[in-house]
């Protein structure tokens, strides 16, 4: 998950990420991503994008 969130922070498109991450489909990437992090990938990338330092948990 930690390799997505370097690729979100890069502008990749959430879309794309779950095929280079291993997921079989976007939805269960997205599902997983927000267990992990509490917003979906597009989200984390649309508040959390290039110009955020740190990561919560």
């Amino acid at each position: 998950m930690e390799q997505a969130v370097v690729l979100l922070r890069q502008q990749a498109r959430p879309s794309e990420i779950y095929f280079q991450l291993g997921y079989e489909n976007h939805s269960s990437f997205s599902q997983s991503f927000k267990q992990v992090y509490g917003v979906t990938p597009k989200e984390f990338q649309k508040n959390f994008g290039a110009d955020t330092v740190n990561v919560c948990r």
